[in-house]
């Protein structure tokens, strides 16, 4: 997936993956520190979601999932 671009200082992070798993979104800013992270929510069918709480400054970011 390549890079997007977005002015959303929350913005809504999601994906699919198998019922059941565990999945954890990491946001670093440019400097490599850690800025947001944790779990996203898995549903029953498998779609996970993650927004980053609180809002996110202006910059650049790196998301790992």
């Amino acid at each position: 997936m390549g890079a997007k671009v977005t002015t959303e200082p929350q913005p809504e992070f999601k994906g699919t993956t198998e019922v059941g798993s565990t999945v954890t979104v990491e946001i670093k800013d440019n400097e490599g520190n850690v800025v947001a992270s944790g779990p996203a929510t898995v549903d029953e069918n498998g779609n996970w979601s993650y927004t980053p709480n609180p809002k996110l400054p202006p910059g650049s970011y790196k998301t790992t999932v």
